[in-house]
């Protein structure tokens, strides 16, 4: 349990929040276990104690506007690993008041980031600063995960364009538009938390404030929702890129088969002529064997010559 407030103009660290001056804009850091002991003393209702505690079956960012207070829950993915265990933070907001929850940041990474934002604002720290940045961190990493996806993309194309496409690229395709529909419902969803808490509906930000770092965090996330867009209809182009390659080389391949049965079906006809149970002229000829070969021999020249000259194979 940590809390940060500014007085006369110093960022101050506190250890307890009976410490803090509700005066003075504060920010804490707790875990889900002493929330649930100090609840009382921040005026956090006990109901939303069983919301944080079911926290880990949510799966996105979502806020609670009431009277005098507002709750937001945060979904804290990794943007490289977007099915690996989530960390996840609650907010609870009052007037001069932003309290950080610990409910499933078993690494702490969340209280770190906050103490790095705090040192960095210093004394011009506020509610609204302080949240618009931490919105800020929780895409950092977003560029250079579609960065990373737009490279993979280019490596399926020129697969797919080789003359052996690899059956493997529809799994991975799939794959990746599983991660950026996780990561672009993830983003819309922060985009709608900005854009709720901008609103400040039930006045807990300051009339001063000008929301200036929730707008660059909420502009900066729907620039990062319109590039996983932009990804994921190139995936369905490239979906359907490599489907065409398919087919092509199975027309290829029965265009083969096709050239191959007529090229065989006149000597076939030859040899079901000739094989029939009758007496004809050419058994008593001399010449009869070799001139059945020559004429399947020229048979076989003339379907080639034919076939090469419409550039069928």
């Amino acid at each position: 349990m940590v809390f940060y407030e500014v007085e006369n103009d110093c960022l101050e660290r506190r250890e307890q929040a009976k410490d803090c001056s509700r005066e003075n804009v504060t920010v804490g850091y707790v875990t889900l276990k002493e929330l649930e002991q100090e609840y009382s003393t921040f005026g956090f209702p006990k109901e939303l104690l069983a919301t944080c505690r079911e926290a880990q079956s949510r799966s996105r960012s979502n806020l609670e506007v009431y009277d005098t207070f507002s709750f937001v829950l945060l979904w804290m993915p990794d943007l490289q690993n977007m099915r690996a265990t989530q960390r996840r933070v609650a907010l609870f907001l009052q007037k001069n008041l932003c309290l950080f929850v610990n409910i499933s940041d078993t690494e702490q990474q969340s209280y770190g980031v906050l103490v790095r934002i705090l040192e960095n604002l210093g004394r011009r720290m506020t509610i609204e600063r302080v949240i618009g940045s931490f919105l800020l961190h929780l895409v950092d990493g977003g560029s250079e995960s579609l960065e990373h996806g737009e490279q993979q993309v280019t490596a399926m194309e020129e697969r797919i364009l080789s003359d052996h496409p690899d059956p493997e690229i529809n799994r991975r395709l799939f794959r990746m538009k599983s991660r950026l529909t996780l990561q672009q419902s993830y983003y819309e969803g922060l985009v709608e938390l900005g854009e709720s808490l901008a609103e400040n509906e039930n006045n807990l930000f300051s009339e001063s404030e000008n929301f200036r770092y929730l707008n660059i965090a909420v502009s900066r996330i729907q620039r990062l929702s319109g590039h996983t867009q932009s990804m994921k209809e190139e995936l369905e182009h490239l979906r359907e890129t490599y489907q065409s390659a398919l087919d092509y080389n199975l027309n290829n391949i029965m265009k083969l088969f096709t050239v191959v049965t007529t090229i065989f079906l006149p000597l076939s006809l030859i040899a079901a002529w000739y094989g029939m149970n009758f007496q004809m002229p050419e058994f008593g000829w001399k010449y009869g064997y070799l001139a059945v070969i020559v004429v399947s021999v020229a048979v076989l020249f003339v379907c080639l010559w034919f076939f090469k000259k419409k550039k069928l194979f």
